[in-house]
């Protein structure tokens, strides 16, 4: 993580006192630091640091006395290289995994700095960089795989003197330092207090509205499972082994009233982001245990619906996603409602995503009985603070990846853009057209119905355009109204995904005020689908061109290079499909390439702007699809899983709606030669180094 977006996400220091009242809460019990009294001395002097904490540890009364672990040794897989030295675990994890050790077993952990000076300077700012960089990755680990809201870490340096540091969606905090031999008690404190929260969770920072599953419940939701068409080949374990119980609410039909609801997650998580300070987005696949109430028609059965069940944090102050959701859906049906005979028309148009319910966790109004604070982020000046939310969508949605053929891909990419057209008409711009935000509905295997199988998520970085704020307006009074004047502010902003974005956002030598609009969308359907045939396609470049994997760097990965997307297009440097090998993919590549240059025109004088249009572009993919020169086979799309995933600074979502989010902290409209002047590693250097 780079040095200004630590700066920005710094919530300063708090006397250590404060800081376990203050985030901490509860109560110390008199017994602990009785305990405590008069073994200090005897903790003291020869005895090995690992050794002395785990005595102190076993001081503390009560059946949550925590277990520590010395993992210096171990390898913790994660996304980010790296392990604790001393992991201090859950409260089940009593002994080492005899799997091994993984981030999901650890409660927190301690790590100890070989270095005398602290991270801090004498004005409490940031002085080490790379080591506060280093406490933010396990951080990152810890609150990815352990599903925590937020997370603790204890470093001690190599004088004994210590921090408690904590993590959560917006921000970090740190102590002030204090020693950790000669004041046991503090340490003491604060795993007490870790492993008896006020709330009545295992652990400080656990959900409280998420539960393990037993054995009893599997049981009984994998027989719903087994009679589903698309999950019945699925084994117990492949089905349950990781399985949840999550509250969310569902709106009951026909209006959002919401109602409570038990949602069992099955087949492991769909998705998640991995970002620090982020929506930290994870989607589940998931029953609703009240469905199994329902009276379904008993003389021909119907499979339980399956669910999406999408957590998030969200901004504070930024419009709810559902809120785009519905009104999608709202102008979806009354323009089927104009037509009802126009079958083909009504099927693509239901086959867009929908939400079912969505909740805000943090909000007094929520039905759902929770700590309120819990499910909030503490802000900084720079980074506002979050909320937790969680929405019911359909339908299920695969990767894109899955896809089994290059004809597929374009099947599922031509539907996304049908999505995006009916959104646009509605009067929503998507603004953030990603790989990871078309997905592939779930079908059976063979699907007698192949058409419209893609479809586009992700709203989050939506916005109205101005129709669509007057329309919003008038659909929806009793909702939070849409600003003109802040849709328009918003729609000047930069958002999207770095890999996929256009390249007015990316190279704008002039520094002009560019507004969002449909075409940037367009191009960004473009350079995914390049990215999809680079990264996955079993397909044959031309000869002496590089390999696909330098080109993946070149295009999407190095946020310093603003002209490489230019140069692609221009045709002065591309990695050209060998048109032998695969004629209808070279040719719609070509043709895509082309237009995606006429609307980025270096001098708007001598060659006019010409912007990207639906219908051609869609008549394109569909005359493409059509050919009879397609190699035998289909052009197999495979996964690629040598090449490198997103780096976390390309992949960022910045988002534009409200100004606050941004975790790639590279200044996009400054000059390449001022970008250039940093001391900055590139994603694909930093990842040979690490």
């Amino acid at each position: 993580m780079r040095a200004s977006e630590l700066d920005k996400s710094f919530a300063g220091i708090k006397p250590v006192a404060q800081f376990l009242d203050e985030f901490m809460g509860a109560k110390t019990p008199d017994t602990l630091e009785r305990s405590l009294r008069g073994a200090s001395a005897a903790l003291k002097g020869k005895t090995p640091l690992f050794s002395y904490l785990c005595k102190v540890a076993s001081r503390i009364p009560g059946h949550t006395r925590p277990m520590l672990f010395d993992t210096s040794k171990a390898q913790f897989p994660s996304m980010i290289a790296g392990w604790p030295q001393i992991t201090v675990t859950k409260p089940w994890v009593t002994e080492v995994p005899k799997s091994g050790w993984t981030w999901w077993h650890a409660a927190t952990v301690i790590e100890l700095m070989s270095a005398n000076n602290d991270v801090f300077d004498r004005r409490d700012a940031i002085r080490d960089y790379d080591a506060v960089a280093h406490l933010a990755a396990t951080a990152r680990n810890l609150l990815v795989e352990s599903g925590l809201c937020h997370v603790y870490i204890i470093v001690i340096f190599k004088t004994n003197h210590t921090r408690i540091f904590r993590f959560d969606r917006s921000s970090f905090s740190s102590s002030t330092a204090f020693h950790v031999v000669e004041e046991p008690t503090y340490f003491a404190t604060f795993l007490w207090r870790l492993f008896n929260p006020s709330n009545g969770s295992y652990i400080l920072g656990m959900d409280d509205t998420i539960t393990f599953a037993v054995p009893n419940d599997k049981r009984i939701m994998y027989a719903e499972i087994c009679k589903h068409p698309v999950y019945s080949e699925w084994s117990y374990e492949q089905a349950t082994r990781d399985s949840l119980w999550i509250t969310a609410v569902r709106y009951k039909e026909g209006t959002r009233e919401p109602q409570l609801v038990h949602c069992f997650t099955f087949g492991g998580i769909i998705a998640h982001s991995d970002g620090l300070f982020s929506r930290a987005t994870r989607v589940y696949r998931v029953l609703i245990a009240e469905d199994l109430d329902l009276d379904r028609d008993a003389t021909e059965y119907s499979p339980i619906p399956v669910y999406a069940l999408k957590d998030a944090w969200s901004l504070k102050g930024h419009r709810p996603e559902v809120d785009f959701y519905d009104m999608i859906a709202k102008y979806c049906a009354d323009d089927v409602a104009k037509d009802p005979e126009n079958e083909q028309r009504r099927k693509l148009l239901d086959s867009i995503a929908k939400c079912h319910g969505s909740i805000d966790l943090s909000s007094a109004n929520s039905p759902v009985e929770c700590d309120r604070d819990l499910h909030q982020s503490h802000p900084t000046t720079e980074h506002p603070a979050r909320y937790h939310t969680r929405l019911l969508l359909t339908p299920v949605g695969a990767p894109l990846r899955k896809c089994d053929t290059t004809q597929s891909l374009l099947e599922a990419i031509m539907s996304g853009m049908f999505h995006h057209f009916a959104a646009y008409n509605a009067g929503v711009l998507h603004r953030d057209i990603s790989e990871g935000n078309i997905l592939l509905r779930e079908v059976p295997d063979p699907d007698p119905h192949p058409q419209n199988q893609g479809f586009l998520v992700d709203w989050d970085n939506a916005q109205f355009t101005k129709e669509g704020a007057i329309r919003f307006n008038q659909w929806f009074p009793d909702r939070t109204p849409a600003n003109l004047d802040e849709v328009q502010a918003s729609l000047q902003k930069l958002a999207g995904t770095f890999p996929f974005m256009a390249i007015q956002f990316i190279h704008n030598p002039l520094h002009e005020t560019v507004v969002h609009s449909p075409h940037h969308d367009l191009e960004s359907f473009y350079w995914l689908l390049v990215w999809m045939v680079l990264r996955y396609s079993a397909v044959t470049l031309g000869t002496g061109t590089g390999t696909a994997h330098s080109w993946c760097e070149r295009l999407f990965e190095d946020p310093y290079n603003d002209t490489a997307k230019l140069r692609w297009v221009q045709g002065t440097e591309i990695a050209p499909i060998d048109k032998g090998s695969n004629p209808p993919l070279y040719e719609l590549l070509e043709r895509l390439r082309k237009a995606v240059d006429r609307q980025n025109p270096e001098n708007p004088v001598d060659r006019p702007f010409i912007a990207l249009k639906y219908p051609k572009m869609i008549s394109w993919i569909q005359k493409a699809m059509q050919s009879s020169e397609w190699p035998e086979g289909g052009s197999s799309v495979i996964e690629d899983v040598a090449m490198p995933d997103l780096d976390e600074d390309a992949a960022t979502v910045l988002d534009a709606a409200n100004g606050g989010e941004s975790t790639t902290v590279v200044d996009i409209t400054a000059s390449p030669e001022k970008r250039k002047g940093g001391k900055t590693e590139s994603p694909a250097k930093r990842r040979k180094r690490n």
